[in-house]
């Protein structure tokens, strides 16, 4: 890490994960000095240097090391899957509290927590904005509907600042879930079940690094409810990212079918109630809430985002889409 003195010191927790490889690295780029928390069963697998410190959320002293001296953290440590979904309160909501707490005492002044839209629920969102209520129906979106409560209580409190960033769908180098999912969707089925006629709003991994990083430096309004949707202004249909899997694959497009989304759609629902499995967290390729995604709008408003950075360019999904190595095996 290159220190330069009159740049102010970045924190990021969850460096080590698909956006945080990113934002280190554009860190790096910038030569913006900063520190990361890495967990002990990560150190051999990163350059051990000045810039690490190795612990996690539940250890004060850690925290405290990694925090002494920033100006921002970019929280971005998270459990995502969890068999008995007891980590999920363990480390997006108490590890959240206690990375608070060390943030007041080590005076840092701006913290940026990456959350999801998966708050206001799994069902159709169309052009849903920051104020509308959060609806959390899983146990991942619940703890991380309460992690921002919390961050939210720290920022009214003015114990610093906070900014709570939305997105939704996620891609680009790295990405294990979203696009490797729906192209062996693509690749794997002559049909899908739904009209394809479901809006998308996305966004590539380094276009939301550099959103994260921008937060910590730029100038924020006087808000109370600090919560940004980042995404691409100009969300995608499930039609036309199905199309451009195909080409790229050189596959045949699936056909759309949507009478056949109810019956799957129920059936999985069932299922996933009498065996107690968790539709949002679970390595099955199928499941209520994935089945779901393809017949419901997931669309975010980003008037607010565009009102922040009003010349912020996006990347081209199409373009994007070229240039990326897609893994379809199950």
């Amino acid at each position: 890490m290159t220190n330069h003195s009159k740049s102010p010191l970045v924190c990021v927790t969850g460096g080590t994960g698909f956006v945080g490889q990113h934002v280190c690295r554009l860190l790096q780029e910038k030569s913006q000095p900063y520190r990361c928390l890495v967990r002990a069963h990560h150190r051999d697998s990163i350059t051990m240097d000045d810039s690490v410190v190795v612990g996690s959320l539940e250890e004060e002293g850690a925290l405290d090391e990694c925090l002494k001296g920033a100006h921002a953290v970019i929280h971005l440590a998270s459990k995502h899957i969890d068999s008995d979904q007891t980590g999920f309160v363990a480390t997006n909501v108490e590890g959240t509290r206690a990375l608070c707490q060390a943030a007041v005492r080590q005076g840092v002044k701006r913290v940026i927590y990456l959350s999801s839209a998966g708050v206001y629920g799994h069902g159709s969102i169309r052009e849903v904005d920051e104020h509308d209520p959060v609806k959390p129906d899983t146990a991942l979106s619940r703890s991380k509907a309460e992690a921002e409560r919390i961050l939210l209580e720290y920022h009214r409190q003015g114990d610093f600042q906070v900014v709570i960033a939305r997105p939704r769908f996620l891609y680009g180098p790295g990405d294990q879930h979203f696009l490797p999912r729906l192209a062996r969707a693509t690749t794997q089925r002559t049909w899908l079940p739904c009209s394809g006629k479901a809006v998308f709003s996305l966004i590539h991994v380094e276009d939301l690094a550099s959103l994260l990083v921008r937060l910590c430096e730029v100038s924020l309004p006087n808000d109370d409810h600090p919560v940004y949707h980042l995404a691409d202004s100009s969300p995608v249909l499930l039609k036309e990212l199905v199309s451009a899997l195909a080409e790229k694959l050189s596959c045949p497009t699936p056909r759309f079918v949507a009478s056949l989304f109810p019956v799957l759609y129920a059936t999985l629902k069932s299922l996933e109630f009498l065996t107690g499995t968790d539709p949002e967290t679970t390595k099955r390729s199928m499941t209520s809430i994935r089945l779901g995604f393809l017949a419901h709008d997931q669309w975010l408003s980003t008037q607010k985002l565009v009102g922040l950075f009003p010349d912020f360019k996006f990347r081209s999904f199409k373009q994007e889409l070229k240039a990326l190595s897609l893994d379809v095996s199950d």
